[in-house]
């Protein structure tokens, strides 16, 4: 996480722009996007028998696996790749860059870039992906600002959107893309699995102010969560709960408890 940044970053002026989204979501984007790259690794394997080993994980993989591996602070995401060692000295595909699945802990690479934007207060830019899909000129024209030290004119401000939309980026064949939606885990995870992530974020993230927005999220959805949160920090962090609205695309009717839309049994993909 952190240790990926230039040596020279600390001491030199550099600005640092951090992006965070619900962990819930996070599991399902993930998980449809290693059956994707499986896809992408079977089209290549003819050139190199890695790619053939990973294409038939990711083939393998189910949502339950992804969930178990997310929450379980391993090293990579669902691939088996787990152990110490053999993440430093396994061989690298000459043919595609398999780093891209090493995702790593979740919980830990914000706990440090969330420390890191303590220390460096004002040349931290910490945004959140719900508010580039609900006010994508807003966060514009704060990320403008954050890196030019001037407003942007209008005319830039919407050129810039427009360009990075979902509609013009998939246009430009980016196969990296699926929904581009805020609350996916709605459909694909139960309440039980929310509960559990909003217990861990809130344990192990809930001591660090830039993690309190999307606490506050988890918290709405999961209130007993909210006891692991360090005590010092619950009034605001329920505080920011009451004020935080949902977004459209995040609002609709919860499953009733028990509800087949979001079993526990989970979906095998």
């Amino acid at each position: 996480a952190v240790g990926r940044l230039p040596p020279s970053f600390l001491q030199s002026k550099a600005r640092l722009i951090v992006i965070d989204r619900d962990p819930r979501d996070v599991v399902v984007s993930t998980f449809f996007r290693l059956k994707r790259l499986g896809q992408k690794f079977r089209a290549l394997e003819c050139h190199d028998a890695r790619l053939k080993e990973l294409a038939d994980a990711c083939e393998a993989l189910t949502l339950e696996r992804t969930y178990d591996d997310f929450d379980s602070e391993k090293t990579s995401l669902a691939l088996g790749m787990d152990d110490n060692d053999d993440y430093q000295t396994r061989k690298r595909s000459a043919t595609e860059d398999v780093s891209e699945l090493d995702y790593g802990d979740y919980y830990e690479w914000h706990a440090q870039y969330a420390a890191l934007s303590a220390q460096l207060g004002d040349r931290v830019l910490w945004l959140h992906y719900e508010d580039l899909s609900t006010d994508p000129h807003g966060v514009c024209e704060r990320v403008h600002s954050f890196l030019m030290n001037k407003p942007a004119t209008s005319d830039k401000i919407d050129a810039a959107v427009r360009f990075a939309s979902f509609d013009e980026t998939a246009a430009r064949g980016d196969d990296a893309l699926r929904k581009g939606v805020v609350g996916d885990h709605k459909i694909y995870l139960s309440r039980e699995h929310w509960d559990a992530v909003a217990h861990q974020c809130c344990r192990r993230l809930g001591g660090y102010d830039a993690m309190h927005y999307q606490i506050a999220r988890l918290v709405q959805d999961a209130p007993s969560a909210l006891k692991r949160v360090p005590k010092s920090k619950r009034k605001a962090v329920k505080a920011l709960s009451v004020q935080t609205r949902r977004a459209p695309s995040d609002s609709w009717d919860l499953p009733a408890p028990g509800s087949t839309r979001a079993s526990s049994s989970w979906f095998k993909r």
